[in-house]
């Protein structure tokens, strides 16, 4: 039996995996001091209480909804994401940024990582977890169970590419098997990845990464192996300067269109606002069917136009690639009878 899923917008979640941290005290070099109410610290009772938070966090699609509610629930906390909120939108005012002006404003926003990597002029936060980010001071430290835990664990440009927010990408993934197992419900990525590389266009640089993913959701039926079928697409641009490219906040409108050999489909858009990557999911057709009492999953191929309309660009523009035919087994028996849809 088959399902087929309609690509319907939703926001990236970036899901919370708020373990429970590792506890350690004070290892940063002394900051400059700054005003009370940055240097301010949350405290919580116990991880639970805190992962509770970070989940709750982690329920909200944008950074700026996030921002709002930390506001709303904690109206004079300062945190490593608002020192990064401001530092974006202030280089964003910025046309020409030399070495001077570029040094000063390493300076004020000193909190921050800014690891000066080839043409790599960006800064970032350097906590993994932009969940954890909202809730840790701007030096990176939350109090937990009345013990002080610092959350930082990007201390290198190694660091930063593994957790995906660099200019330059790690080592390029390369999955070119058409046919493969599952190995579990929540799989990321699931056949090839499609990326750009960065692309010039004046004094902005833009890039689009596109991977299929499998995510679980219990209230789906249980003929789908409750396996929900996505399509994440990660839209990054940067500007240039004297000292190289960096990130900057800005507004964007993605349009998302897929031909399955039968014809273009209906055009699904999203807006963006803020940080230098702006990321959407769609849920992407699969067919699912039953064999030998297994899950099998099956991805047409798909040509895929995405348009793109950033501010600062004198015109949108449009990537088009093919995300290629994929099929994948779920090996664990079926322990339910499969209800017809």
């Amino acid at each position: 039996m088959f399902i087929f899923f309609l690509a319907t917008l939703l926001l990236l979640n970036a899901c919370s995996n708020a373990l429970e941290p590792t506890l350690t005290h004070d290892n940063f070099e002394s900051q400059e001091e700054i005003s009370e109410q940055r240097d301010s610290i949350l405290s919580f009772t116990s991880v639970d209480e805190y992962n509770q938070v970070c989940d709750s966090l982690a329920t909200l699609s944008s950074e700026s909804a996030k921002l709002s509610w930390m506001k709303n629930n904690y109206p004079h906390f300062y945190s490593i994401q608002n020192l990064y909120w401001d530092a974006m939108q202030e280089i964003a005012a910025v046309d020409n940024i030399d070495l001077i002006t570029y040094n000063q404003f390493n300076s004020k926003y000193s909190q921050l990582y800014f690891p000066r990597e080839e043409d790599d002029a960006g800064f970032y936060i350097p906590i993994r977890n932009e969940n954890q980010a909202f809730v840790a001071n701007t030096n990176c430290l939350v109090k937990i169970a009345n013990r002080i835990v610092n959350l930082r664990d990007i201390n290198s440009y190694e660091d930063l590419m593994e957790s995906g927010k660099a200019y330059y990408a790690s080592t390029p993934m390369t999955i070119d098997n058409s046919e493969f197992v599952i190995i579990n419900r929540d799989m990321d990525p699931v056949g090839p990845v499609y990326e750009s590389g960065w692309i010039n266009i004046g004094d902005r640089r833009i890039l689009l990464k596109a991977t299929r993913h499998f995510k679980a959701d219990p209230n789906l039926p249980s003929y789908t192996n409750a396996i929900l079928s996505l399509l994440r697409l990660e839209f990054c641009f940067r500007k240039k300067t004297w000292v190289g490219w960096v990130n900057f906040s800005a507004t964007s409108t993605t349009t998302f269109i897929a031909n399955l050999g039968s014809g273009w489909g209906k055009p699904v858009m999203a807006t963006h606002d803020g940080f230098s990557s702006h990321d959407s999911e769609l849920t992407f057709q699969i067919h699912h069917a039953i064999v030998n009492n297994k899950h099998r999953y099956y991805y047409p191929q798909t040509q895929c136009q995405v348009t793109t309309n950033l501010s600062g660009l004198s015109s949108p523009y449009t990537f088009s690639f093919t995300m290629p035919y994929i099929y994948c087994q779920y090996n664990d028996p079926i322990t339910i009878n499969p209800v017809a849809p």
